[in-house]
C-alpha cells in the first residue's frame, strides 16, 4: 500500500523552496541539483550546437545562461501568472523593459494569458510554471526512494504559498501549473498564514490572544499580516484536550515593493556612473541591448547584497557594452539615497494592517502597542534601511529573533 507525502512549496518571485513530509520522513528540504536549499525561480532553454534538442535548465543555470543568451531565459515571471497579454498592461511594460529580448504573445488558451515563444515553440507561463513543478517533484521523488527504501509512491499531493493580494486568476494559473505537472493542489495558503503557523507550532500561548505581525518581503511584493494565538481547552465528549487558535486579523501589502524594486534601483545608478564614464554612448542603445541589460541587472543584485552587510563595495562588469568594462565604486549612502522615495511604503503595510484589520471587534481599539512582536520573513527584510524603518515605527524590542526567515513559509505550508 503507498504511503501517503505531501511535498509543500514555496513558490516566490526570485527563489523557490520545497519541503517533502513523508511517513518516516517528516520537512525535508528539497534540494537543488548542486544541493542548495533554495532554487533560483528561473527557466531557461539551450540547443546543442547543429542540433534541434532543447534541453530546459533550472535554477542557477539557467541564471548564468541568460547572460550568453537572454532570449531563452524566463526570469522571475510570478507577476505575470495570471494576466491576459496586454503589452499596455505595466506589469507587462515593467517587466519587457527590464528583461528585454523575450517575445512574449498571448497564449492559445481560453483565458489568452501570457505565453512566451522560444525555438519558433510558444510556451503558456502555466506550462512553464508546470516544468519547474515537475523538475522538483522528480527530485523529491528520487530523495523520498533514497529515504525509504520500501517506498514505491510518487509524489502526487502538494501544497502551494501564494501572496495575500493574489487574484483568483493568478490562483487558477498556479493550480493550471499545478495540474499540469501531474500533481494534486491539497492546499493555496497565504504566506504569512504559513509563516505563522510554523511560528506557532514551536511555542505555548496563554488563552488571551497575542497578537504579532508577520512582515514578508521578498522580491516582488511586501505583505504585513496581523495575526492572533491562544490556546484554549476544549471539550470534546468526555474528554477536553488543549487547542491552538490562529486568527489573521488583518494585511496589509504593496504588490510591487520589494527586493527586486530596490535591485532595478542599483540598476539605474549602476547604468547612470556607466554612462558618466562613457559619455559618447546613447542611453537608449544601452537599454535595448539584452544581454548588457541581463549582465547589470545580475550585477546590481550581487551589489545590493553585500551592501546589506557593508556600507561599500566595488561594482565590476568585464566586456560589460560593446567590449568595454565598467568599474564603479557604490556606497550604502548612494543605494539608500536612490530608494529614499520608496522608505514610507516599507512601514505602510504595518499601519495597514492594523488601521483595516479584518475583525470588527478590534477595528477602533488596536495599536502598535499591543504587537507583542514582528517576526521578519523573506530575503529582502535584512536590508538595513528596511530594518530600520520598521524599528523606528515598532522599536528595536518587538522584532523577534531565531526565525528562519528563508524557509519559515514552506515549512508552515506542510505543517498547515
Amino acid at each position: 500500500m503507498a504511503l501517503a507525502s505531501i511535498l509543500g512549496i514555496d513558490f516566490g518571485q526570485e527563489f523557490t523552496k520545497a519541503v517533502l513530509v513523508a511517513p518516516g520522513l517528516p520537512f525535508e528540504v528539497v534540494l537543488t541539483p548542486d544541493s542548495k536549499r533554495k532554487e533560483a525561480s528561473v527557466l531557461g532553454f539551450k540547443r546543442a550546437h547543429g542540433s534541434n534538442d532543447t534541453e530546459r535548465l533550472y535554477g542557477s543555470d539557467a541564471v548564468t545562461f541568460a547572460s550568453r543568451s537572454p532570449k531563452e531565459v524566463l526570469l522571475y515571471s510570478k507577476p505575470l501568472l495570471g494576466l491576459p497579454f496586454d503589452d499596455q498592461n505595466p506589469s507587462v511594460q515593467e517587466y519587457t523593459q527590464r528583461f528585454p529580448g523575450l517575445q512574449l504573445t498571448p497564449s492559445k488558451n481560453s483565458r489568452s494569458t501570457i505565453a512566451m515563444n522560444v525555438f519558433g515553440d510558444s510556451y503558456p507561463l502555466e506550462e512553464l510554471l508546470a516544468m519547474n513543478f515537475d523538475s522538483i517533484k522528480s527530485r523529491a521523488t528520487a530523495m523520498l526512494a533514497d529515504n525509504i527504501k520500501s517506498q514505491t509512491d510518487t509524489i502526487k499531493n502538494v501544497a502551494i504559498t501564494v501572496p495575500p493580494h493574489f487574484t483568483s486568476s493568478q490562483r487558477r494559473a498556479i493550480s493550471d501549473a499545478v495540474e499540469i505537472a501531474g500533481l494534486k493542489l491539497i492546499s493555496v495558503i497565504d504566506d504569512g498564514t504559513a509563516v505563522a503557523v510554523n511560528y506557532a507550532s514551536q511555542r505555548q500561548f496563554s488563552d488571551e490572544k497575542e497578537y504579532h505581525i508577520i512582515y514578508d518581503m521578498g522580491a516582488g511584493s511586501t505583505d504585513a499580516t496581523l495575526v492572533s494565538f491562544r490556546q484554549a481547552n476544549v471539550a470534546e465528549g468526555k474528554f477536553t484536550k488543549n487547542v491552538l487558535f490562529i486568527e489573521i486579523e488583518g494585511i496589509g501589502y504593496e504588490e510591487t515593493l520589494g527586493g527586486h524594486q530596490l535591485t532595478q534601483s542599483i540598476v539605474t545608478l549602476l547604468r547612470s556612473k556607466f554612462l558618466q564614464k562613457n559619455p559618447k554612448i546613447v542611453e537608449a542603445d544601452l537599454l535595448a541591448d539584452q544581454r548588457a541589460s541581463r549582465k547589470l541587472w545580475r550585477e546590481a543584485d550581487r551589489v545590493k547584497t553585500i551592501l546589506s552587510a557593508n556600507t561599500e563595495t566595488t561594482s565590476s562588469i568585464e566586456s560589460f557594452y560593446k567590449e568595454i568594462d565598467f568599474r564603479a565604486t557604490v556606497s550604502r549612502e548612494e543605494f539608500e539615497a536612490v530608494v529614499a522615495d520608496l522608505k514610507p511604503l516599507v512601514t505602510s503595510v504595518i499601519q495597514n494592517a492594523l488601521s483595516n484589520p479584518l475583525n470588527p471587534e478590534i477595528r477602533k481599539q488596536f495599536s502598535i502597542d499591543q504587537v507583542s512582536s514582528v517576526i521578519f520573513t523573506g530575503g529582502s527584510t535584512r536590508v538595513p534601511f528596511v530594518q530600520k524603518e520598521i524599528i523606528a515605527l515598532v522599536g528595536e524590542d518587538k522584532i523577534a529573533k531565531n526565525v528562519n526567515a528563508d524557509e519559515a513559509a514552506v515549512m508552515g505550508t506542510t505543517l498547515r
